[in-house]
């Protein structure tokens, strides 16, 4: 797993992102906002959050929701409660239940969505910095970051 935490560390570096964003269920859906070292940690110990398919070389994220599995393994910095009680319930923007958490990501965490554009950082806040969005089985890494 060495090259895929290699790889995240890129990403992290090339996006110039403070927090990763990722969903919790629990009484409700939360936004927990977790430190890239913490995600580094997990993809280095193949923790229970972090799944590889067959042939990739970079890790994923896990379907897998739950505070009692993800909050001891992430630990996030912030829990902060969002209007939804599932992650299913979440809306879609732009046809994406993804691009919809980062729009829910932006309104909890009172930022700015700038995740609609490619290499730029998802939500832009002025208490946690830049956030990455990460839900479903998203990839930690990227394929190419656009020059503006």
């Amino acid at each position: 797993m060495k090259m895929a935490s290699k790889m995240f560390c890129k990403y992290i570096r090339d996006m110039q992102a403070d927090f990763v964003a990722v969903p919790v269920e629990g009484d409700c859906l939360k936004v927990a906002i977790v430190a890239p070292d913490m995600i580094v940690k997990c993809i280095e110990d193949s923790a229970r959050v972090i799944e590889r398919r067959k042939g990739e070389r970079y890790a994923r994220m896990k379907r897998v929701y739950t505070a009692t599995i993800v909050c001891p393994l992430w630990r996030p910095v912030a829990l902060i409660d969002t209007p939804y009680k599932r992650f299913k319930d979440v809306p879609t923007h732009c046809g994406m239940r993804s691009r919809g958490w980062e729009v829910v990501v932006a309104d909890v965490t009172h930022g700015t969505h700038k995740g609609d554009n490619a290499g730029v950082v998802d939500v832009k806040n002025s208490d946690y910095g830049d956030l990455e969005c990460k839900c479903g089985s998203s990839k930690f890494y990227h394929t190419h970051i656009a020059t503006v």
